[in-house]
C-alpha cells in the first residue's frame, strides 16, 4: 500500500510538471497574422531596411533580393555569391554584409550588390554545412555579429576593421539559424530551425526567453521594432510570416 501511495504521489507531481510546461508553451506560442508566397528557391537569412522592406538571400540562387513585407520582389542585386545564408544591413554607411557558408566567408557589397571586401572567417573546426547562418550589426557599439549554426554554437564579434573581439559559446538550442539586435533594447534575438523557436537574448548570450512558432525550417528573422512586427523566413515553404512581437516586462 505504502508503495501504491509512492507511485500515484510520483504521477501527480508528473501531472503537475506535464501541466505546468503545457501552460509555458502555450504562453509562449507565437502565433503568424499573417503568410506571403516568396517566389525565392529556398530563402535564408533576412534584414529589415524600413518602411516595410527586406532583404532577403538564396542559399539555392546564391543571390541578395530586395523584397516587399508582402514577399514581392523589388530588385535582384548583381552579386552572385556561394551557398548564401546570412545578411545583415549598415544603411548609414550605405553597405551589406552577407555570408557564403560553404566558403566560411563574409563579403561586404555595396547597395547594389558590388563586391567590396571578402574576409574569411576562422572556423576549420567547423564542417562546411555548419557554418555562418546569421549576421546583425549593433549600431550602438558598431560591431558586426556572426552566429555559426553548430558544431559548436556560438557568435563571432567583430569590430569595425573585422577584427575579432570576442566569442560567445551558446548552449540554447540543437541549431542556431538566424540572429538579429533589438536597438532600443540592446538584446539579441536568435533563431533555431530545428526547434523551431525564438530565444531573446541579453548581448552576452544569456538566455532572458524564449518563444515558439509553428513554422518548418525556419531559417530567416528580422525585427520591425518600431511597428513591433517579427520577420520570418521558411527556408521549405518559401513563405513569409509576421508575428506580432510579444509583450515584453
Amino acid at each position: 500500500m505504502k508503495k501504491l501511495k509512492i507511485i500515484f504521489f510520483a504521477l501527480w507531481l508528473i501531472g503537475i510538471s506535464c501541466n505546468d510546461q503545457n501552460q509555458v508553451i502555450k504562453e509562449n506560442l507565437l502565433k503568424a497574422t499573417k503568410v506571403y508566397d516568396l517566389n525565392i528557391a529556398e530563402p535564408s537569412g533576412l534584414a529589415y531596411a524600413g518602411n516595410g522592406v527586406l532583404y532577403i538571400v538564396s542559399d539555392n540562387t546564391a543571390k541578395v533580393y530586395r523584397i516587399s513585407s508582402t514577399g514581392e520582389i523589388l530588385e535582384t542585386l548583381k552579386y552572385y555569391g556561394n551557398d548564401l545564408e546570412a545578411i545583415a544591413l549598415d544603411l548609414e554607411k550605405q553597405f551589406i554584409y552577407v555570408a557564403n557558408e560553404k566558403l566560411a566567408t563574409i563579403c561586404k557589397l555595396s547597395l547594389a550588390g558590388d563586391l567590396l571586401e571578402t574576409h574569411i572567417v576562422d572556423l576549420t573546426y567547423t564542417d562546411k554545412n555548419s557554418g555562418i547562418e546569421g549576421l546583425a550589426i549593433n549600431k550602438t557599439n558598431k560591431t558586426l555579429l556572426a552566429l555559426n549554426e553548430k558544431n559548436p554554437g556560438l557568435i563571432l564579434e567583430y569590430d569595425e576593421s573585422f577584427h575579432l573581439i570576442r566569442k560567445i559559446q551558446l548552449d540554447l538550442a540543437s541549431d542556431y539559424s538566424d540572429i538579429c539586435i533589438l536597438e532600443q533594447r540592446q538584446e539579441i534575438w536568435i533563431l533555431s530551425d530545428e526547434e523551431q523557436k525564438i530565444m531573446r537574448c541579453d548581448l552576452n548570450g544569456n538566455l532572458l526567453d524564449e518563444y515558439i512558432i509553428n513554422v518548418y525550417q525556419p531559417e530567416g528573422l528580422a525585427i520591425d521594432e518600431k511597428n513591433e512586427t517579427i520577420y520570418i523566413a521558411s527556408d521549405a515553404y518559401e513563405k513569409l510570416y509576421h508575428y506580432k512581437m510579444p509583450d515584453i516586462n
